[in-house]
């Protein structure tokens, strides 16, 4: 017959281990929220530069008499580009008016505080204008997989961090 001997500390020290490989709001609002922006703001900077074809779905031209006032204006930018101001607000996470959100259970919002972002993704103008939709906000398959990889790399960071303290 072979004896058994508990030993409690050990257990709790296991105990301790298992629950620290789990993710917690803090985790999940904190550091991992600042990884999946850098993922979002990555595709965001490539929607500027593909002009939403990397979205899924290219940008409508602008209209013509838009277009002739803004070559005059501003030659040489893009479609939803005027001055830079939004496209910085949508590609830089250190811009003041950058949103990243964590939502319980786990949910990620990202977006800007700008009335004309607001117009270009909805595609609704001044009035009773309406503009055609030209979204930075929406994501393909492949950039869901760019989260996953995401949260997959930071969940095995986790998990050697733990590992470390056996």
């Amino acid at each position: 017959m072979v004896g058994l001997r508990s030993n409690p500390a050990e257990f709790q020290r296991l105990r301790l281990m298992c629950d620290s490989i789990l993710l917690s709001d803090g985790d999940k609002g904190g550091p991992l929220l600042v990884e999946m922006d850098r993922v979002h703001s990555r595709q965001a900077r490539k929607a500027y530069t593909t002009q939403g074809a990397s979205t899924g779905a290219a940008w409508k031209p602008l209209s013509e008499r838009y277009r002739q006032y803004k070559r005059k204006a501003r030659p040489g930018r893009k479609i939803l580009v005027f001055n830079g101001e939004t496209r910085e607000r949508f590609t830089m996470p250190t811009n003041p008016n950058h949103i990243r959100e964590y939502v319980k259970p786990f949910t990620y919002r990202f977006g800007v505080a700008s009335e004309k972002a607001w117009r270009a993704e909805t595609g609704t103008g001044e009035g009773r204008q309406v503009l055609p939709r030209r979204s930075v906000l929406d994501k393909t398959a492949a950039d869901y997989s760019q989260f996953v990889e995401a949260l997959r790399t930071f969940y095995l960071k986790r998990i050697k961090q733990v590992l470390r303290h056996l």
